[in-house]
């Protein structure tokens, strides 16, 4: 796709995907003022911009918050090379949303 050719083969293809849908708001088509708007943000935002553009990146049913199991896909694209075990992360997870209340994670929460 155009954003995994401007990003390069660093950037798995579905977290390339996603960034897409962040960029297009879920279009087919991207639009000339959405990519420049969502470079910026990726490229010149503040930090709490960045980890914005990042939380809806994984917040893969625009729910505005995320799942246990968004929360793990989020661990394993960004943290491949981890030193827990698959059942390590996932009591850690666990662990997480423990105290929060019907099993999401909103923004917030997660920053």
């Amino acid at each position: 796709t155009f954003i995994k050719a401007v990003l390069g083969n660093h950037v798995p293809s579905n977290i390339s995907d996603k960034i897409w849908q962040v960029f297009s708001g879920k279009s087919d088509r991207l639009e000339f003022k959405e990519f420049i708007c969502g470079m910026v943000v990726f490229l010149q935002g503040t930090v709490e911009e960045k980890m914005k553009f990042v939380f809806l990146i994984y917040d893969a049913e625009d729910t505005g918050y995320y799942t246990p199991q968004e929360m793990a896909l989020f661990i394993q694209d960004l943290h491949p090379y981890d030193k827990l075990s698959p059942t390590e992360r996932e009591k850690q997870i666990e662990l997480w949303f423990s105290d929060i209340k019907k099993g999401r994670m909103t923004f917030d929460m997660w920053k």
